[in-house]
């Protein structure tokens, strides 16, 4: 219990602001801070499922086979979380280098060449 309120009841507002976040990421991949919201609420219930793993093994002495299935499925949910944000910043750092990199290029990347010259090329 947390205040008064039944773990399901917590367990479920978990998942459901997760999934919530994780839509709203889908609709704006551009956001960031969804993505970091996301990753903030995954941590969170990593934290949350240590905490009743603790309480579970050492306290109460009883193994749940549902409880250890929801600690996986949390490790991994923070694990997933964990990687995605990261190489969605790598992906916006190389965007942004790589745009500013295109904007600083010069219009012609061709050379010389003219597409209405006629080149022979063997001679040349």
């Amino acid at each position: 219990l947390v205040r008064g309120v039944p773990n399901p009841a917590v367990g479920i507002a978990y998942y459901s602001a997760l999934i919530g976040v994780a839509a709203a990421f889908e609709l704006s991949p551009d956001s960031y801070w969804l993505l970091l919201a996301a990753a903030g609420l995954a941590g969170a219930g990593l934290l949350a499922s240590a905490w009743l793993a603790y309480l579970g093994l050492a306290v109460l002495r009883a193994v749940c086979p549902v409880c250890v299935g929801l600690w996986v499925i949390n490790a991994a949910l923070a694990a997933l979380a964990a990687y995605v944000t990261h190489m969605q910043r790598a992906f916006l750092e190389y965007d942004s280098a790589f745009l500013a990199a295109m904007a600083a290029a010069p219009k012609q990347t061709h050379g010389d060449y003219n597409p209405h010259q006629q080149h022979d090329l063997w001679t040349s």
